[in-house]
């Protein structure tokens, strides 16, 4: 409970909840950063040509750009926006003095949510092996473009009070950006895109 008429349970819950999605996206990122090593290490076996035996791939080294990317989206954007979020709901009321309306926390939630299981969707699938920058002109599944812009783009406004959600906002807004602007037309209707205007707003 904060002073006067301010209450952090529903703040704190949101914290919980987003922190641990936090830390099993930073374990599920450093198992995949494990296999990458392993892989790709003189004298060691290539833990991907079992997995492409059992059927998830007829490459082994389509598996290991799979798990590039999953390593990178899960350690550069899934750990930080839920981490931020869940700090920045942690600590509004006990800095500001002010609740965050439940329905705002539940509809980031459910946003961010959707957005990282389509991606990870896309991902699993072998439809976005375009690594975590996924700089054009490679081009992945539009279900991975819409996952990365739900995901990084709609708890903005919900958080934007906080320094290092400023930082955040200040990053990913070029990414939501030219990821509809050309990746999901490159993706959906295969036209042609600027790749320079896309690598100057990464």
């Amino acid at each position: 409970m904060g002073s006067g008429k301010v209450y952090t349970f529903r703040e704190d819950f949101y914290a919980k909840v987003t922190i641990a999605i936090a830390f099993v996206a930073l374990l599920l990122g450093g198992i995949f950063g494990v296999l990458q090593v392993v892989s790709r290490t003189p004298y060691f076996p290539n833990l991907y040509e079992p997995l492409a035996r059992i059927g998830l791939s007829n490459f082994p080294h389509e598996l290991y750009y799979r798990g590039l990317t999953a390593h990178g989206v899960l350690l550069a954007i899934v750990l930080i926006t839920f981490y931020i979020v869940g700090l920045s709901a942690y600590l509004t009321p006990r800095v500001i003095g002010v609740n965050i309306k439940p329905r705002l926390l539940s509809i980031s939630l459910i946003v961010m949510v959707t957005g990282t299981i389509l991606a990870a969707i896309a991902i699993l699938a072998g439809w976005a092996n375009v690594l975590y920058t996924f700089y054009l002109p490679l081009i992945a599944h539009p279900l991975f473009y819409l996952g990365a812009a739900l995901l990084s783009a709609i708890p903005l406004p919900f958080f934007g009070m906080l320094a290092t959600y400023i930082v955040w906002i200040m990053a990913t807004t070029p990414l939501v950006f030219i990821v509809l602007k050309n990746h999901i037309p490159a993706s959906v209707l295969g036209s042609n895109t600027d790749v320079l205007e896309s690598r100057l707003y990464f």
